[in-house]
């Protein structure tokens, strides 16, 4: 029934016999997953469809990492009054169009207006019902942008559209990628060192204006307000990054350096297209450019073919003979190995750690030879990349199965949320990369212990006052002689449906929410 990621789709595609496609092409183009796919790599995209063609999508917003983003991670349904009117006219009924959905997106790229958001689903009123959208069903936007701000609104819009819909392979904006064109452009702009150093302070002064367009768009309230928080989070962004982060982050990073994506596409194709050397090892990330052509590669390959030298058709197209010999393996062709002084048994033993998996600095460690050599054999000996690379998938798969089982053993009476939060770095591994296995372990189902962070009750109940305040008067004015009911306050008030039962620890709030109910049946009563 979730509107964003929708389970049960097998399902679907058999009541409606395939009229709409396959589950796999319904999952990839009529969801969210859409929106996520060209920043996910092809397991996590694997698992996303596999998780939505299930019963239950239960923690596909965590593997997302949505959770842990600090931007919304329910995404209520959107619309332009104009699209409806035009739908109705055409078609006889109005739709949700996939891209008005999008994280990000507030205006209409098609007549320029501010999105509204529907007051259903998300909150969880008529969350079984098959809503359509309706100006009845439509929440006022809390916040009018400057004529200037909503041009930046527009523009973002159109950036995410036009990365997010297109034919590209999934994770073709991957992390790594995102990363080289960004510092690229950055560096451009005169803003590091002449040793290649960054100048954070003068990056984020500069983006501190821009994020300041969007104050009151709730979907970008994490965006950084000041200077010193601007450092943090754009440093983050262009250092390495261990895990995965919202593609919001990304993509408004590429609207403030980019004029536009059509530019920012072009300085991506910019960039050299062998980066082996350089790519990161962990999951979820791409490993080489997705779908390339390659002429140079190409004529290699069919050269050798032939029967030609390899060092002749390396010095024929202008490529090193490493580089030459790594395209040959990678397409199973085996080359003569290049005398060095790299002697015949350490070159054995070598081989046989990487096939056991070893780390690569491990591995130079242990044989005394330098990463770089490591990297080269590892590229150029004919599937040994893949021997190593699931070598180490079998090792972590065995390792994180141990900690969870020793998880289960020892805190056999806590519960999974707790197990969740005491490791949990092996839990998304495990729930990216071996599923099945994960929901076949449960815990003893008994009483579970809050391991949350602690909530600041005082500044919430202040913040959660000030927010059904403004959702009443909202109301108020919508539909002066109607009655308020806590339902439609908690619509436009996502955070305080969650605390609703815990209305005791919010006094400051819990008397406006009565004062405003109890007013207008008063009213009402005396009329």
């Amino acid at each position: 029934m979730q509107h964003d990621f929708p389970s049960h789709l097998d399902e679907l595609v058999h009541r409606t016999r395939g009229a709409f496609g396959t589950a796999q092409h319904i999952a990839k183009a009529q969801t969210l997953l859409r929106y996520f796919k060209p920043f996910l790599g092809l397991e996590q995209c694997a698992n996303a469809v596999s998780a939505m063609r299930s019963p239950s999508v239960a923690h596909l917003k965590f593997n997302l990492g949505l959770l842990t983003s600090r931007f919304r991670a329910h995404h209520p349904l959107k619309a332009c009054p104009q699209c409806i009117s035009n739908d109705r006219q055409e078609t006889g009924w109005s739709y949700w169009h996939i891209q008005h959905q999008y994280p990000g997106v507030r205006v209409c790229p098609k007549h320029g207006t501010i999105l509204f958001e529907s007051t259903l689903k998300s909150g969880g009123v008529s969350r079984f019902d098959w809503v359509l959208p309706s100006a009845l069903h439509t929440a006022v936007f809390p916040v009018t942008p400057s004529e200037s701000a909503q041009k930046k609104w527009l523009s973002l819009s159109e950036t995410i559209i036009s990365l997010v819909d297109t034919d590209e392979a999934p994770g073709w904006l991957a992390i790594d990628h995102l990363q080289r064109v960004l510092l690229r452009e950055i560096r451009l702009r005169g803003w590091s060192t002449h040793t290649g150093q960054l100048r954070i302070k003068q990056i984020a002064q500069d983006f501190v204006p821009y994020a300041a367009n969007f104050i009151g768009m709730s979907e970008l309230s994490a965006l950084p307000r000041s200077v010193a928080d601007a450092e943090i989070q754009i440093g983050r962004l262009l250092r390495p990054m261990r895990t995965g982060t919202h593609p919001l982050r990304f993509l408004t990073l590429i609207d403030w350096l980019f004029p536009s994506a059509s530019s920012f596409r072009a300085a991506l194709a910019d960039m050299s297209a062998d980066h082996d050397a350089s790519i990161s090892d962990k999951p979820g990330i791409l490993k080489q450019p997705a779908n390339e052509a390659n002429p140079a590669k190409d004529e290699l390959i069919r050269r050798i073919i032939t029967g030609e030298a390899l060092s002749t058709v390396a010095r024929d197209i202008g490529v090193a003979i490493t580089t030459a010999s790594a395209w040959a393996a990678q397409v199973g062709i085996a080359t003569n190995r290049r005398p060095s002084v790299l002697k015949t048994d350490v070159y054995d033993a070598l081989i046989l750690d990487l096939k056991r998996g070893t780390d690569k600095q491990v591995a130079a460690q242990n044989h005394a030879v330098s990463i770089s050599t490591v990297n080269r054999i590892l590229r150029t000996t004919v599937g040994l990349q893949s021997r190593w690379t699931n070598a180490r998938f079998e090792a972590a798969r065995e390792r994180h199965r141990a900690d969870w089982l020793g998880g289960l053993q020892l805190h056999r009476t806590h519960g999974v949320k707790f197990l969740r939060a005491l490791l949990s770095s092996g839990y998304a591994w495990l729930y990216r990369n071996d599923r099945a296995w994960l929901q076949e372990q449960h815990p003893s189902r008994v009483s579970r212990q809050s391991v949350g962070p602690r909530i600041h009750w005082d500044s919430r109940d202040h913040e959660l006052k000030l927010a059904a305040q403004k959702a009443i008067l909202l109301l108020a004015k919508r539909r002066p002689r109607r009655i308020i009911r806590l339902s439609e306050i908690l619509q436009l008030v996502p955070d305080l449906k969650a605390k609703q039962n815990q209305l005791d620890r919010l006094p400051l709030t819990s008397k406006v929410l009565k004062e405003a109910i109890g007013d207008r049946r008063g009213r009402r009563d005396n009329g």
